[in-house]
């Protein structure tokens, strides 16, 4: 059985479909190859599931905001989404985080709003198109900011980027981004998640995106 990621290794997704690989193997009796095939964002890897035999043996694991802006944002894509391919399952939703590199001075976002101004700085986004670049954009014209939006292949080497100062700030999946910032080398200035609230307080935060959804 082949589980093709349309992602570069080490992002949420493919963290996500190598885990599942190993529950699927088991109960199946067979092995489970997890295949990377980046690019277009998510198209190239989309387009190989839907033109493999519909015999049940080649799934696609993606992010579901990829999955439907690709609809839009591509005049033609080399597939039909009513016709080649079929839902089966939806994943739980995941935080995305904004992370700063260990050399800016900010531990929270209203800090690296007031550090960011009048300098010329970058953001690190992955898969173009995608719902993480869209934020990261919109992020930085919301604050005024004059900071370039730097396009990765996937999340892995966005935050060894962050990690290593090349980059001033980056937008991804918490998950991803948590060896580095477990380790001090990068530190989180924001998170999304549910907005929510109890009997005895108000918590306010941002609402967060379906985390990937497997296509037979």
């Amino acid at each position: 059985l082949r589980l093709v990621v349309p992602l570069a290794p080490g992002g949420t997704t493919d963290i996500l479909a190598r885990t599942m690989s190993q529950g699927l193997a088991g109960p199946l009796g067979q092995t489970v190859v997890v295949e990377n095939r980046s690019g277009a964002g998510g198209t190239v890897g989309t387009d190989v599931v839907a033109k493999s035999p519909p015999d049940g043996y080649t799934l696609l694991i993606i992010s579901a905001d990829t999955y439907t802006t690709n609809a839009v944002l591509y005049t033609k894509l080399p597939y039909n989404l009513d016709k080649d391919l079929v839902p089966i399952a939806v994943f739980p939703s995941g935080p995305l985080v904004v992370a700063v590199a260990p050399n800016v001075p900010a531990r929270n976002l209203k800090e690296f709003i007031e550090w960011a101004k009048g300098k010329d700085l970058s953001m690190g986004s992955y898969a173009p198109g995608s719902y993480p670049q869209m934020v990261a954009d919109l992020f930085v014209r919301q604050y005024g900011m004059k900071m370039q939006t730097i396009q990765y292949r996937g999340e892995a080497p966005m935050w060894t980027d962050l990690a290593g100062g090349f980059i001033d700030g980056a937008h991804g999946s918490y998950s991803a981004a948590l060896s580095v910032l477990q380790s001090g080398r990068g530190h989180a200035v924001a998170v999304s998640r549910k907005r929510m609230s109890t009997p005895r307080r108000r918590r306010w935060t941002w609402v967060t995106f379906p985390l990937a959804a497997i296509i037979a």
